[in-house]
């Protein structure tokens, strides 16, 4: 474990874990999704009027065929929320409270993915997914 931590991050010199540098670039998007992440707990989803919003959304074409406007745009919310951006079809796919597992699953029925638990935030408490 430690091993991919450290290809990963940085290196072990002289005992100590040094942290690679990264290029302004890289740092400047990883602020971009932090603020994004932050503003859909902060401000989206914590919005009076969201669902009512989110309802008057249109279909897009490049939307997959079982994507329910609202109901699924409320879920993708949510697990960005609690999960990041990062590997969101696995993180979404396992969270049981948001309705993404059987449309991934029958995608990938062939594919095995791990079984993330733990949120991103544990002390904020998160509104529940729509109903399925």
């Amino acid at each position: 474990l430690f091993r991919s931590v450290e290809n990963r991050f940085g290196k072990l010199i002289g005992g100590k874990f040094m942290i690679e540098p990264v290029s302004e670039e890289k740092a400047g998007r990883i602020l971009q999704r932090i603020q994004l992440i932050s503003a859909i707990r902060d401000d989206v989803l914590p919005h009076p009027e969201l669902r009512e919003r989110l309802a008057l959304c249109q279909p897009s074409i490049d939307l997959p065929s079982w994507w329910e406007v609202a109901k699924h745009d409320y879920d993708l919310l949510v697990g960005v929320a609690r999960h990041g951006l990062n590997r969101a079809e696995v993180n979404f796919a396992n969270d049981p409270d948001l309705n993404f597992a059987k449309y991934v699953q029958d995608t990938h029925s062939a594919a095995t993915t791990p079984t993330v638990t733990t949120p991103i935030a544990p002390d904020k408490k998160l509104p529940a997914a729509a109903a399925a």
